[in-house]
């Protein structure tokens, strides 16, 4: 099986601050996956990871695991048990098909930037991994 790059999917990324309620800022992700190719792409692990940054927090260079880019310290990953939040009906797309996936959360009204990041994995390529892309998107709150 081809690689994601050979597969002819491309991933993008939007994110939308649609309003506040309740002492929070409600927030849309929205990722929208495209198959180019001419065959059915099966897909798994389809993740969304939303960080942020309080009027408090420092600025600084992250570790290397970040590429020392900066250091989000805080994600809505804490308000749950598992710690993980996927997009859900995520399992394959058809050739030519463009499908949107759109996930509802809410970050503290005070917080001023967003640091939004979506992956999403491919079953094995011929060589014998899975292959995987990322995005990420920088997010001033207003």
């Amino acid at each position: 099986m081809p690689s994601f790059a050979e597969s002819g999917a491309e991933l993008q990324l939007d994110v939308f601050v649609v309003g506040s309620q309740d002492g929070q800022r409600l927030i849309e992700v929205v990722a929208t996956l495209a198959n180019r190719s001419s065959v059915r792409r099966p897909y798994r692990n389809f993740r969304v990871i939303v960080r942020y940054l309080l009027p408090t927090d420092r600025i600084e260079d992250g570790d290397a695991a970040l590429q020392h880019q900066l250091e989000f310290p805080h994600s809505i990953d804490s308000r749950i048990a598992d710690g993980e939040r996927t997009f859900a009906n995520a399992e394959s797309i058809d050739p030519g098909v463009t499908s949107r996936h759109s996930y509802i959360t809410f970050v503290p009204a005070e917080a001023t930037f967003l640091m939004v990041q979506c992956s999403v994995e491919f079953p094995l390529t011929s060589q014998g991994k899975a292959a995987k892309r990322s995005i990420q998107r920088l997010v001033r709150i207003v």
